[in-house]
């Protein structure tokens, strides 16, 4: 497996943006899969926020995805930058990609200078306790419970 910027397969891009409109885009009902995949396509950079960045089996499949941007949840402002759309396909799941993704990730943040990354999830707290990040708060957003989590990067 390969973990590469999405900068280099711009092609890919609206499996992506239908892989995240499929998982979150209901909490969005103004939205659509063609303004999800638009979305992403300003999430392209290399070595700065937002970028995307994507998992790749050894024949060039997708994988995976994860992003880093400003900001992930409008009642945080306060909070930048943000781990978000971390994804994987549904028939890799539980082979260790996302923990990867996560990792890589937080690895080019750190080497952007970021000290801390924010996230926030609804099902994955435990794993994301698992590679480090701390629960700093948790509330209900976008119609169900969220844990906000940090991850120090110093």
């Amino acid at each position: 497996m390969n973990i590469e910027s999405i900068a280099d397969h711009l092609e890919l891009l609206p499996i992506i943006g239908k892989w995240h409109w499929d998982e979150w885009g209901h909490a969005d009902p103004n939205g659509s899969v063609d303004t999800w995949t638009d979305g992403l396509r300003e999430r392209i950079l290399r070595d700065k926020v937002p970028t995307t960045y994507i998992a790749l089996s050894d024949q060039s499949e997708l994988l995976g995805s994860v992003t880093l941007v400003d900001h992930d949840m409008d009642t945080h402002q306060e909070l930048t930058p943000w781990l978000a759309g971390l994804y994987v396909s549904d028939e890799f799941r539980n082979l260790g990609i996302g923990s990867k993704l996560v990792n890589h990730a937080a690895e080019k943040a750190r080497r952007m200078g970021i000290t801390k990354l924010f996230l926030y999830s609804s099902t994955a707290a435990g794993l994301y306790t698992k590679l480090g990040w701390q629960i700093v708060d948790e509330e209900f957003y976008e119609g169900e419970e969220v844990s906000v989590m940090v991850l120090n990067l110093t």
